[in-house]
């Protein structure tokens, strides 16, 4: 510890954080000064000792809003003293080793609403109650075999993370647990001949009070019988044609059921409501689809233990032109193009755009979205993921032609009204951005000034991604520009208003130590996105950079030491450029 810290010096250090300097309308002194303070304390549990054991311990952190968290100690040290940021937290306790004898709980709150502002001390009781639990299936024990066997999960309804229980075949013991509630889980570990197939099932819930409990579940399941047909015959009985069955519930719970060429087949399936799912694995004969919904809401239990669909096809064949002709037909000016159906997730390959004759794709009858990806040369748009046509119904075999449109987007790049510097040593890259998640086109290097692109017709955002040097922003990934019009051939004048940054780091108004043993790194993001800035580490003399205009906030995080704040991520301050 520096020096003793009160609430009215943190005050006085907090204003200090506040008074950068100007001068150069294009250069600012920021002044970062970390307010933090001692607290020490001891643990307990239930108002007790917690374990002196390593075998049997867990971890104690403070935690903020903002994701920042700091260890405080293990439980088996008994009492803790460390340094922290100035803020306001919550206690947070996370399980590590053992579980009869403590909380097995993983990232569990255990009191919120307070302020940190001064030395102090800070005790911290956590309270756990034990829980046994015993699983039956179907009325029935579970088989006692680890080849037929299940894995039993809680889910905090908090949002902390999973707690495994224990094995189906196999007496699970008591547990520790912290109140709130919880849903208990179902996960298949060894596929046998009597436990249900599904992957993430919730079987229960369990409310975690002032006291012990012993919980029963008796899991629900019946044999699902599918006997499934294309277009009204049995699917071929070959493993090179053939796609996989599958379920899926609200809950993203998953069934593997099988092939089609098993069908019909029976799989034990927990008693719920699932979509049934077809994915195409292999050959030309059955659907192309990739998850394509065959039901929907279908009720499986011993009442309704069956489903009979018959999976209807037509064949597309894709005619691709670009500009209103042929695209090139050569494998090095090219693209695949995709069919995407209501659901998301069903994307899957119907061709390439350099071949002359197209081969028919048997799909089921729906709407879908044509995807356009580049793949290779500069002739043809260079979009990594668009969608050139939109809600196309496709019931009924043809011809679909796929008529692409392109656009030249010339950019210009500029910082502060001037040219970048051309020393690849100090640069950043440009990109668009289309309005379909992933579809990320280079627009050129900063020491080049300029980049052209063939893309296509679409509005884009553009983006700035600091590479390497000082001498250029240092910002990750901004956007420059919003909502860009880029059609037939669209001029693009980039220019990066920026400011110069000299930081300053200090701790309770006095410099950092100058040692790797005890040292943080400083980061700052624009406000809600994810556009950070390095700005340095505490242990280094500061140095000059640039960052783009714009509102910021400024974080601390603990990389190593004894001597100075614990926090992985503590919001230190805003800041505004220019």
């Amino acid at each position: 510890m520096y020096l003793s810290k009160s609430f009215s010096a943190l005050v006085a250090m907090a204003a200090l954080a506040g008074c950068d300097t100007d001068g150069d309308p294009n250069s600012k002194t920021v002044y970062i000064n970390v307010p933090a303070m001692t607290i020490s304390g001891s643990f307990s549990l239930n108002g007790g000792s917690f374990p002196a054991s390593q075998y049997e311990h867990g971890i104690i952190s403070l935690a903020d809003s903002n994701g920042n968290e700091a260890q405080l100690g293990k439980t088996y040290s008994v009492s803790y003293q460390t340094e922290v940021v100035a803020g306001n937290y919550r206690t947070q306790y996370r399980h590590i080793y053992g579980g009869a004898q403590v909380p097995v709980n993983r990232g569990k709150e255990i009191e919120t609403g307070f302020s940190l502002l001064e030395d102090q001390s800070l005790d911290i009781n956590a309270t756990a109650f034990q829980a046994q639990f015993t699983f039956t299936l179907n009325g029935a024990p579970f088989p006692v075999s680890e080849y037929d066997d299940a894995l039993f999960y809680l889910q905090p309804q908090d949002g902390s993370e999973r707690i495994l229980l224990g094995n189906s075949h196999a007496v699970i013991p008591p547990v520790l647990l912290m109140p709130g509630d919880y849903d208990v889980i179902y996960t298949l570990e060894t596929p046998g001949a009597t436990v249900p197939l599904n992957q993430n099932a919730i079987v229960g819930q369990v409310a975690m009070n002032d006291s012990a409990v012993n919980v029963t579940l008796d899991v629900k399941a019946t044999d699902f019988r599918l006997s499934a047909t294309l277009d009204g015959v049995a699917f071929p009985v070959s493993q090179y044609n053939d796609g996989n069955f599958l379920l899926v519930s609200s809950t993203q719970d998953t069934v593997e059921l099988g092939d089609s060429y098993n069908l019909p087949f029976s799989v034990r399936v927990i008693e719920g409501t699932y979509d049934l799912i077809y994915r195409h694995e292999t050959g030309t004969a059955v659907p192309a689809n990739t998850e394509a919904i065959i039901l929907s809401g279908q009720e499986i239990s011993q009442s309704t233990p069956t489903a009979e669909p018959n999976i209807p096809s037509i064949l597309i064949t894709p005619i691709y032109t670009l500009d209103g002709l042929p695209f090139p037909i050569s494998e090095y000016q090219d693209a695949n193009i995709y069919l995407r159906g209501t659901n998301q997730h069903d994307l899957f390959f119907i061709g390439n755009t350099h071949d002359p004759d197209p081969a028919a794709v048997r799909i089921i009858p729906g709407t879908y979205d044509v995807i356009y990806r580049h793949e290779t040369g500069s002739s043809v748009p260079q979009n990594t993921n668009a969608v050139v046509m939109q809600a196309t119904v496709l019931n009924s075999s043809g011809q679909l032609a796929i008529a692409v449109q392109s656009a030249i987007a010339t950019a210009t790049f500029s910082l502060n009204d001037a040219s970048f510097t051309t020393n690849p040593v100090h640069y950043g890259r440009f990109f668009l951005e289309g309005p379909e998640e992933g579809d990320t086109i280079f627009l050129g290097n900063s020491y080049n000034g300029s980049g052209t692109v063939r893309v296509i017709p679409a509005t884009y955002d553009v983006i700035y991604e600091h590479v390497t040097g000082s001498q250029v922003p240092g910002n990750k990934h901004a956007t420059i520009l919003n909502d860009v019009d880029v059609n037939d051939t669209t001029a693009l004048p980039v220019n990066l208003e920026a400011t110069q940054i000299n930081p300053s780091f200090t701790l309770n108004g006095f410099p950092f130590p100058a040692t790797l043993d005890e040292h943080a790194l400083f980061v700052m993001h624009t406000t809600g996105i994810d556009n950070e800035v390095v700005l340095g580490r505490s242990f280094l003399p500061p140095t000059t950079l640039f960052a783009l205009n714009g509102s910021y906030e400024v974080f601390y995080e603990y990389i190593d030491g004894a001597t100075i704040p614990v926090n992985d991520r503590a919001k230190i301050r805003n800041l505004t450029l220019p």
